[in-house]
Formats: C-alpha cells, sequence, structure tokens
C-alpha cells in the first residue's frame, strides 16, 4: 500500500496493513454476484478524495468482496464477523451511498447488514469477545476455510501486535425493532 491515508472521521489516521492483492484462486472462491457489485462510487471516492492508487483500490475492493463473501455465507450462524481495519474503513464508505448498499444488501444477504461499532477500546473489545458477540480470530478462521488464505491482519500474532486496533465493529443481519 502507498502512504495514502483513508481519512475517516471515526479513524483519522487510519492506514491499512496488508500490502497484498489475494492470488487468483482466491478471487476464483468468490461468488460471481459478489464479484459483479457494482462498487464504483466506492473506488471513485477512494481516488478522488483520498487520492488512492489503483492498485490500492483493487486490493481493498477484493478484500470486502472476500468480507461479503464470509457474511454472506455465515450470517445466521455467525452474526460476529469482524472484518479487518482496511475492510471496516471500505465498508464505511459504502455504507454512505445508502441507497446503493441498501440495495446491494438485500440483494446478497435479503436484509439490511447493520455496521455495529464497539467503543474502540480493547477493553470492549475483549469483553465482547468473551460473550461471543464479536469472534475477529474466529473470522479470520472462516476466511482460511473459505478462501485457503487468511488476511495477514487475522494472523493471532498480528492481532496480539496492533491491540485495540482490529475489532473495532462486527456485522448484524438481526432485524431492527
Amino acid at each position: 500500500m502507498t502512504n495514502n491515508v483513508l481519512v475517516d472521521p471515526a479513524r483519522p489516521q487510519f492506514t491499512p496493513v496488508t500490502a497484498e492483492i489475494p492470488s487468483q484462486s482466491v478471487i476464483d472462491r468468490i461468488p460471481e454476484e459478489i464479484l459483479q457489485l457494482d462498487l464504483s462510487p466506492v473506488a471513485t471516492r477512494l481516488r478522488n478524495k483520498y487520492g488512492w492508487t489503483e492498485s490500492d483500490i483493487e486490493r481493498v475492493e477484493l478484500e470486502y468482496r472476500m468480507f461479503l463473501t464470509i457474511v454472506q455465507e455465515n450470517l445466521g450462524t455467525h452474526d460476529q464477523l469482524v472484518p479487518t481495519p482496511i475492510v471496516d474503513a471500505y465498508w464505511h464508505l459504502h455504507i454512505l451511498f445508502s441507497r446503493l448498499y441498501s440495495r446491494q444488501c438485500h440483494q446478497l444477504f435479503d436484509r439490511y447488514l447493520h455496521h455495529e461499532p464497539t467503543d474502540g477500546t480493547k477493553e470492549n473489545r475483549d469483553e465482547l469477545e468473551e460473550q461471543g458477540i464479536c469472534d475477529y480470530l474466529g473470522t479470520g478462521d472462516l476466511y482460511e476455510k473459505r478462501f485457503g488464505y487468511r488476511p495477514p491482519e487475522y494472523h493471532p500474532e498480528e492481532y496480539a501486535r496492533v491491540g485495540s486496533g482490529p475489532g473495532k465493529c462486527w456485522c448484524s443481519g438481526a432485524p431492527v425493532n
């Protein structure tokens, strides 16, 4: 990743960790309906507002599509799925295009996929993991099982190193009352 910084109000100094594009064999395991999602408004925002290069956008978009695959295949049985920090930042931008995001959620999941934040502290993240609400490393296990690939941010050593960085949110497909 170049030194581009995604300026997000919730994370003004955010810098991604991963510097590699997943292999073609990993990409081939992403369902066609997820590969075909139109994410061009997000890419345009990253390019024009944040100065990201095409290769940076492609890499993060692929990781986001992988996360959507994990969610699609596990929602309802694993509602505590947690994205990597870079996927979380991309997810924030996707949600900003609310009509597109809502339509695509219903297309993929038959419901709106909610973004549930923690309070951002390691203590809160650990408490939510103990309660079974968030499962960052378990999400990495699902990547490995589905794709034969675990993004570096999901390795236990990286998770321990960054402390409160990962696991600041999780997805929820639960209906809103």
